[in-house]
């Protein structure tokens, strides 16, 4: 019911098309048209963090790592040439899909890989370790440490044009969509989440969680290889029997979620998730409200309390009462998310029993100033 429930959210939502993810990148590689790289320049500010609209990434779990790049954006090891084998493989990709592309920042990222991979430079630590990497550009030399070349995501762009990769380049756009629907019905099943036939996903998307090992984890995973798996199923089987459109759907869903504070606050090491269907904006800022009143809302706060006790549900700031809301409680745990608990019913049931709980928790005081819930 989790997963059925994300993908409406995405369904009800989606500004995001299937094969397409929202992805965070710090870095673009400026190359020349002929595959030069010109610079290596921060983006998204002081926090070099920037959310784009780029080619999913479905992740390379239960491979090795240097047979699966992903497509126009990835880390040093295989944009940069960090790590060899992985440049190869994003060389590969790159020239497989862009081949027929004629466009000028297709033909430049063909050129860059053609060219090798940059010239860099290790600089070690006292213990040994990696402390910094120098890369050689046509403007000179850029340093990066050895998190931001491994951890940190790169673009491109060219001539110092980032590439709009959704729109503005319309043949890379087709190269991407033709390699997502090489698929064959030989190849579909029965999704068990739409009641669809789809290419079963292999690799679960993975879910970015504040706690989890690399900050993002697959909501979806098994570490045992075969008492957790269905009847008849051997471990070179998926972990689940979900659609590719229902995976990226539910993880897109969630992802986007947790990217709004209004839709996601912490309780202790918990991450509280919540969404209404559809439009949601009003019930979302509602619940937000009541899960996390301040001082200074105690007013608004004790009318709402007023009314739903006298069962006065009246028109407020746009607010459905009748309308599904859903509450998803997740908790880091190591390398995988935990599912804490999942609650479902209409909005108005969910606010009366939150004002129960104030009510019931209300302290009497002399001090009228003094903030009476809990």
């Amino acid at each position: 019911m989790i997963i059925q429930s994300l993908v409406r959210r995405y369904e009800d939502t989606a500004d995001v098309n299937p094969g397409w993810q929202k992805r965070t990148v710090s870095y673009a590689l400026d190359i020349s048209e002929s595959g030069e790289l010109y610079n290596i320049i921060p983006i998204g500010g002081d926090e070099r963090r920037m959310t784009l609209v780029l080619p999913e990434a479905a992740g390379r779990s239960g491979k090795k790592a240097y047979e699966t790049a992903y497509f126009l954006c990835d880390d040093g090891e295989y944009m940069l040439g960090l790590d060899p084998k992985k440049f190869q493989s994003a060389q590969k990709l790159h020239t497989e899909l862009l081949s027929n592309c004629r466009s000028t920042a297709a033909r430049a990222i063909i050129a860059y890989f053609s060219s090798g991979a940059p010239t860099h430079s290790k600089e070690m630590k006292n213990d040994g370790k990696p402390d910094h990497y120098k890369i050689q550009t046509a403007k000179g030399d850029v340093i990066l440490t050895e998190k931001e070349m491994t951890g940190a995501k790169f673009i491109f762009m060219v001539n110092g044009v980032r590439v709009d990769y959704t729109d503005g380049d319309s043949e890379i756009v087709k190269a991407w969509s033709s390699r997502q629907s090489e698929r064959t019905d030989a190849d579909s099943e029965l999704c068990l989440v739409t009641g669809e036939y789809d290419t079963i996903a292999r690799v679960q998307y993975k879910v970015s969680l504040k706690g989890v090992t690399m900050s993002a984890q697959p909501l979806i995973s098994m570490n045992d290889q075969t008492s957790f798996r269905s009847y008849g199923s051997v471990p070179k089987d998926p972990a689940a029997q979900i659609g590719q459109k229902a995976a990226f759907a539910y993880a897109t869903a969630l992802n986007d979620l947790l990217t709004h504070e209004k839709h996601h606050p912490s309780l202790g090491g918990d991450t509280i998730v919540y969404w209404a269907e559809g439009k949601d904006d009003a019930e979302a800022q509602m619940f937000s409200f009541l899960a996390t009143p301040k001082e200074d809302d105690a007013t608004r706060l004790d009318a709402i309390i007023n009314n739903v006790a006298s069962g006065r549900y009246v028109s407020l700031d746009g607010v459905v009462w009748d309308k599904r809301f859903y509450i998803l409680c997740l908790s880091p745990n190591a390398a995988r998310i935990s599912v804490r608990f999942f609650h479902v019913s209409n909005f108005g049931s969910i606010v009366k029993k939150i004002t129960q709980h104030y009510a019931a928790l209300e302290i009497d005081s002399s001090r009228n100033e003094k903030f009476k819930y809990l």
